[in-house]
């Protein structure tokens, strides 16, 4: 995921630049292989990053992590995206998964549902949690399969289609 990752913070920095948003991006280091479809995964991804930037239509932090996370005896990458901002929020963790949801003249309610269900769709979870007034997180759960073998040496990511990703 942490590529993926990267390629879709590289793409919307131009945006959120214009839009005030300051990006902070804690790197991960190593993380375990996931196996996902890339592509679904790159759009479910682009969905929750478009989503938290119509969340700071007049500027803020968008701070993204990722790292390992054990539940029980689960293991999953966790990707964490909060949005910061000195106005309220405008959003309410119930609304956030509903379909057609209007935000700051935006309609980003399908993209996140969609989201949702391609995450769901790869044994992962995604959830949304208003911190305070000003701060909202989403946290995306990606299972650690047991049974996901090495890629061989040297393609540890494939384009397009399922694949192994870091």
């Amino acid at each position: 995921p942490a590529i993926i990752l990267e390629e879709v913070v590289g793409q919307m920095e131009r945006e959120l630049h214009r839009q005030g948003v300051r990006l902070r991006m804690v790197r991960p280091g190593p993380l375990p292989l996931v196996r996902l479809d890339l592509k679904q995964f790159r759009s479910a991804l682009e969905r929750v990053m478009e989503f938290s930037c119509a969340l700071l239509p007049k500027g803020g932090e968008l701070k993204i992590e990722a790292g390992l996370q054990e539940i029980g005896s689960e293991r999953y990458v966790e990707l964490k995206v909060a949005s910061s901002s000195a106005t309220f929020l405008e959003v309410e963790e119930k609304d956030v998964f509903r379909p057609f949801l209007r935000l700051n003249n935006h309609q980003v309610g399908l993209g996140i549902t969609l989201a949702h269900q391609i995450l769901r769709r790869h044994q992962g979870n995604i959830l949304f949690q208003k911190e305070n007034p000003q701060r909202g997180l989403f946290t995306i759960l990606l299972k650690v399969r047991s049974d996901v073998e090495s890629p061989p040496a040297g393609s540890k990511r494939k384009r397009g289609g399922n694949g192994y990703i870091t």
